[in-house]
């Protein structure tokens, strides 16, 4: 897995289109590789950030994937879903996977909320 900006834009893309299948198959492939989900979902939530940054400062670089697919979403349902993924990675659990996907499951869920 490549964790690059790619990788990125699409894992949080699948997130907005509420592609649970295709969130948890990447979070398992991460694992089965030995790479750090919790790593790859701060990376989720920075690139997310800069989205909603974006969109109240200008002037950041923001992938164009996430930038479409997060266009959708008012500030206050972008600044949710970062809410939602960065509690991720604040170790609540043990395992740190478990914290990641725990953040996932409560993403994909307010989001398809707002479908």
């Amino acid at each position: 897995i490549d964790e690059n900006k790619e990788s990125i834009g699409l894992f949080i893309s699948w997130l907005c289109d509420g592609r649970d299948d295709k969130v948890f198959a990447f979070l398992r492939d991460i694992l089965s590789r030995g790479q750090s989900s919790n790593t790859f979902l701060n990376r989720v939530v920075c690139a997310c950030d800069e989205a909603y940054r974006h969109r109240l400062e200008g002037n950041r670089s923001v992938d164009a994937l996430v930038f479409e697919k997060t266009k959708k979403l008012s500030n206050k349902e972008l600044e949710g879903l970062i809410d939602c993924l960065a509690s991720g990675v604040d170790h609540s659990y043990e395992g740190t996977h478990t914290g990641v996907k725990m953040a996932c499951v409560r993403a994909l869920d307010s989001l398809k909320k707002l479908a």
